[in-house]
C-alpha cells in the first residue's frame, strides 16, 4: 500500500511538472509571437525608412534639419543669427547662412551620401569595404566639387570657405587618408567638412576669428584717429591756429575797455563833486 501511494504521489508530481511546462511553453510561445510581431513592425518601419531615404532630396532635407537643430541647440536664432535657403546674387541657395559680425556670413550646405556609406557598413569582406569606401569618397568629392563650382567661398561677404555638413560621425573615418589628413579628393581649401560633433567647435572658432578681426579693425580706426589728432595738434603748436592774434586783440580790447571805464568814472566823479559843491550854502 505504501508503494502504491508513493507511486501515485510521484505520478501526481510529474503531472504537475508537465502542466507547468505546458503553461511555460504556452507563455513563451505567446511572447515569441509578440516579439516576432514587433520585429516585423520594426522591419516594416525600416523598409519604409529605406524607401523614404532613397530620395536624394529627402536625405538632404533631413541633414539640413539636423544641422539647424544643432544651431538652435547652440543658442542661434532663426532669421536672426542664421537664414535658411537664403538666395545669393547668382541665384544659388545654400542650406544655411550664418550671420557674423562686420556683415560677414558663413554658408553651410548639408549632404547625406547614405547609399555608399551603408554599403560600406554592410560589406562582408575587406575588398568590398575598400571598394565601397572609394565609392563613398567619390560621392563626397562630387559634393565638394559642386560647392566649389557654386562659388559659395567666393562670396565677398563670406569668410573664404563654405562648410559641408555630413550628418554621421563615421563619415570622417572613411574620408581620412590614414596619415592624419583627408583624402586628397575631398581636401579643398574652399570647403571645410564637419560632422555633428565638430560643427559647434567650428562655429566657435569662426566666431572668435571674426571677433578678433573686429577688434583689429577697431584698433586700426583708433590709431588712425589718434594720428589725425596728433597732426592737428602739431599744426596748432606750429601756427597757433590764429588764436595768438585773437588773444592779442582780446587783450587790447580788455585794456581799452578798462581804460575807458576809468576815464568815464573820473569824469562823472568830478561832475558829481561840482554839483555837491554848488548845493552847499556859501
Amino acid at each position: 500500500m505504501v508503494g502504491i501511494a508513493l507511486v501515485a504521489g510521484l505520478v501526481g508530481f510529474l503531472a504537475g511538472v508537465a502542466l507547468t511546462q505546458v503553461r511555460l511553453a504556452s507563455g513563451l510561445e505567446g511572447r515569441l509571437t509578440g516579439l516576432s510581431d514587433h520585429l516585423r513592425t520594426v522591419a516594416e518601419q525600416g523598409r519604409r525608412w529605406d524607401e523614404w531615404l532613397a530620395d536624394t532630396n529627402r536625405r538632404g532635407a533631413l541633414a539640413e534639419q539636423q544641422a539647424e537643430h544643432l544651431l538652435r541647440a547652440a543658442g542661434l536664432r532663426p532669421d536672426v543669427d542664421y537664414l535658411t535657403q537664403a538666395a545669393l546674387p547668382g541665384g544659388d541657395r545654400p542650406d544655411l547662412t550664418l550671420r557674423l559680425p562686420l556683415g560677414r556670413v558663413l554658408h553651410l550646405d548639408a549632404k547625406f551620401p547614405l547609399p555608399a556609406y551603408r554599403r560600406w557598413c554592410e560589406a562582408g569582406t575587406d575588398a568590398d569595404r575598400r571598394r565601397h569606401r572609394a565609392d563613398f569618397v567619390r560621392a563626397v568629392a562630387g559634393h565638394v566639387d559642386a560647392l566649389v563650382a557654386r562659388g559659395y567661398a567666393d562670396d565677398p561677404d563670406g569668410v573664404g570657405f563654405v562648410v559641408l555638413y555630413l550628418p554621421y560621425e563615421g563619415a570622417m573615418e572613411l574620408l581620412a587618408d590614414g596619415h592624419g589628413g583627408l583624402d586628397p579628393a575631398v581636401d579643398r581649401p574652399e570647403v571645410v567638412l564637419c560632422t555633428p560633433t565638430t560643427l559647434r567647435p567650428l562655429l566657435r572658432i569662426v566666431r572668435r576669428a571674426v571677433d578678433t578681426l573686429l577688434v583689429e579693425r577697431n584698433t586700426e580706426e583708433i590709431v588712425a584717429l589718434l594720428d589725425q589728432v596728433q597732426h592737428r595738434w602739431d599744426d596748432f603748436v606750429a601756427t597757433g591756429g590764429g588764436l595768438d592774434t585773437l588773444g592779442r586783440h582780446l587783450t587790447n580790447a580788455y585794456n581799452l575797455f578798462y581804460s575807458e571805464v576809468a576815464r568815464r568814472r573820473g569824469e562823472i566823479t568830478r561832475q558829481l563833486a561840482d554839483v555837491e559843491r554848488l548845493r552847499r550854502p556859501a
